[in-house]
């Protein structure tokens, strides 16, 4: 059994430093020790920790040019006020950040190249060796903003497009237009080779549904024929579409859901599994538009915040009550100072210490 968990143990260092190895142009030896010292006080389940995250998500804006049904920008959720975060707070929280980060990720709830400043962002990140990745949607590139992501070297960059045809495409990414999210592909891969450059690392992410999961097969050829990779996830109704009571919305399950989806209903209404202690309040940080934080990037109610990391110190923040409090939540250590959070409402998390 020992030698069972020293296996595993083995295996998730290997995983983690792979995923860090995509980015060593931005090694420090700060940043590799802040990484290994983070792993540690994770595993010990430090409630107050001296570490910090090699992983943040900043969203530079919470608006979109999709109608998504299943997101909370979408269908215009009001949980949340529309903001975009622009240069000048941007530059003031990566730098609380740029000393540990390994990688940043430049979306969340919305489209980021709306940003009006997100080229300039994502040059001052690569200036700072930090490395970049963004999801998009891909209708709004230009050819400028092509030109412009090869040339900054922008790491890594994930392609919102469920279905091989604008028929089954356009039932979720209403509003997207298919034919233009291949042509832009096709000007990125070619920009590529012009440059002689392998960035930005292309990944189609294909989120399976009920309603596009007959173009499964025909994905895969389009994508062999770009010579890109692509990622098939089993679309999971987010928390955020049931936040009322978080309870189950199984009429949303049955209309979207694919019965080959293997789990459970309710993780196939989940955004977020986990087994044990949910790694998100110790290993990563998430920051709105606002600049205020949120414990994981399920969560979308202002409500929910943590913290606000344009006011305050990143260690101000990452110590603050609740998180504090959410750590405690998986910890045998005692916090005389508990205070209620969301997590601790967070029916996808299964306790186990």
């Amino acid at each position: 059994m020992n030698k069972f968990k020293e296996l595993k143990k083995r295996i998730y260092y290997i995983f983690l430093y792979k995923n860090y190895l995509s980015y060593s142009q931005n090694f420090t030896l700060k940043k590799l020790f802040n990484a290994l010292y983070n792993i540690y006080e994770y595993k010990l389940k430090r409630i107050k920790m001296n570490s910090f995250p090699s992983a943040y998500g900043i969203d530079i804006g919470n608006f979109c040019n999709l109608k998504c049904p299943l997101c909370p920008t979408g269908i215009n959720c009001s949980d949340r006020k529309k903001k975009f975060m622009f240069f000048e707070d941007y530059k003031n929280v990566f730098n609380k950040i740029k000393k540990y980060a390994f990688v940043v990720n430049l979306y969340n709830w919305g489209e980021p190249f709306l940003n009006k400043d997100i080229l300039k962002i994502i040059e001052y990140t690569k200036k700072n060796k930090v490395g970049v990745l963004l999801s998009t949607n891909l209708n709004l590139m230009t050819d400028e903003m092509i030109d412009a992501i090869v040339r900054l070297k922008l790491d890594k960059m994930v392609i919102s497009l469920d279905g091989a045809s604008q028929e089954t495409y356009g039932k979720y990414r209403k509003g997207g237009d298919f034919n233009k999210v291949l042509e832009n592909l096709r000007k990125i891969i070619k920009k590529k080779k012009e440059l002689n450059s392998p960035y930005p690392r292309l990944v189609w992410q294909y989120l399976i549904s009920k309603k596009n999961e007959k173009d499964i097969n025909k994905a895969k050829k389009i994508a062999e024929e770009l010579g890109i990779k692509i990622n098939f996830l089993y679309l999971r109704i987010s928390q955020l579409i049931r936040r009322k009571g978080w309870k189950l919305n199984k009429k949303l399950v049955d209309e979207w859901v694919s019965e080959k989806f293997e789990g459970t209903p309710e993780e196939a209404s989940s955004t977020i599994n986990t087994k044990g202690a949910c790694a998100y309040p110790f290993k990563y940080l998430f920051i709105n538009p606002e600049g205020t934080t949120s414990p994981c990037c399920a969560l979308y109610d202002e409500k929910t915040d943590f913290g606000n990391l344009l006011n305050h110190s990143l260690k101000e923040v990452w110590n603050n009550e609740k998180y504090v409090s959410a750590r405690s939540r998986f910890s045998k250590r005692k916090n005389d100072k508990k205070v209620f959070t969301i997590c601790d409402v967070c029916e996808s998390v299964s306790l186990q210490i």
